[in-house]
């Protein structure tokens, strides 16, 4: 029984892993964004001001944020008719805010700058 509930757990791990890749552009790299209205993705900071390393994140029902940006993240912008829930938890859970666009936030609120593991984004 165990040994169902693993590979079950692996196969949704691997999921969730492809499809955030299918949708998601990180500063640094030529690949370009990838998914639904990705001419117009939110972007998410490490540095407050919108510096420093960046990604941005496509529109579709909910993401995760790549492991290089789990706990990193300071400022954000979101654009027009978007809203973004950032948790301090994995999965969607723990303290959660929303965002809803067009907001530019140039340092998130102590309880979430540096805290924010993951992220889910839809149109508003």
């Amino acid at each position: 029984m165990k040994s169902n509930f693993v590979t079950a757990a692996i196969a949704t791990t691997t999921t969730l892993a492809i499809s955030a890749l299918s949708c998601l552009s990180i500063s640094g790299f030529s690949q370009p964004a990838f998914g639904q209205n990705c001419s117009n993705p939110a972007k998410f900071y490490k540095s407050r001001d919108l510096g420093g390393a960046s990604f941005s994140l496509c529109f579709t029902k909910s993401k995760t944020i790549p492991a290089s940006f789990n706990d990193q993240i300071s400022s954000l912008e979101i654009p027009r008719g978007r809203k973004c829930i950032l948790y301090t938890d994995a999965a969607f859970k723990g303290r959660r805010i929303q965002f809803i666009g067009a907001t530019n936030v140039v340092n998130l609120q102590p309880e979430f700058n540096n805290k924010v593991s993951s992220i889910q984004c839809t149109t508003s």
